[in-house]
């Protein structure tokens, strides 16, 4: 089993992150970069983690995919689609969202979030994400969140 966690710490290069990541005792981590990093920088840290005996383990796409308004729906479903394609390239176990909700609040609770209809839209939303990726060794998750007082 392997542990892992946030590190605050800005590190200047691959070496630095792993160094700083193994300094808290983990051998897993979240991946340090964005959907914007060029292949080289991606090809860097996936090479520094595997040196440094390090799993990344996820790619966060904390977004609301699902969100009633259209265009932050759309910005959302371009978001994680391109931190999954991200976690493929790094080699990332996965990439990581909720499922979303129909409330203005990106994770707040909402009563049609629990419809039939709404359950439809997440699984076309998550198909749509995965089959614009095609991830060949990152799986796309679904966390569960916890919404405060419900």
């Amino acid at each position: 089993m392997r542990f892992g966690g946030p590190i605050f710490e800005r590190c200047a290069d691959p070496e630095a992150w792993v160094q700083a990541v193994k300094r808290l005792g983990y051998t897993a981590a979240y991946c340090p970069l964005d959907e914007n990093a060029s292949d080289d920088f991606v090809r860097a840290y996936a090479a520094a983690a595997k040196a440094g005996n390090l799993v990344i383990a996820e790619v966060g796409a904390w977004s609301n995919p699902i969100d009633p308004d259209g265009a932050k729906r759309k910005a959302a479903i371009r978001l994680n689609a391109d931190r999954l394609a991200l976690a493929d390239r790094i080699g990332a176990r996965c990439c990581v969202n909720i499922a979303g909700s129909r409330s203005p609040s990106w994770a707040g609770p909402h009563a049609d979030n629990f419809t039939r209809a709404t359950f439809d839209l997440i699984v076309e939303t998550v198909r749509g994400i995965i089959d614009a990726v095609k991830p060949a060794r990152t799986f796309y998750t679904l966390e569960c969140a916890r919404c405060e007082g419900h």
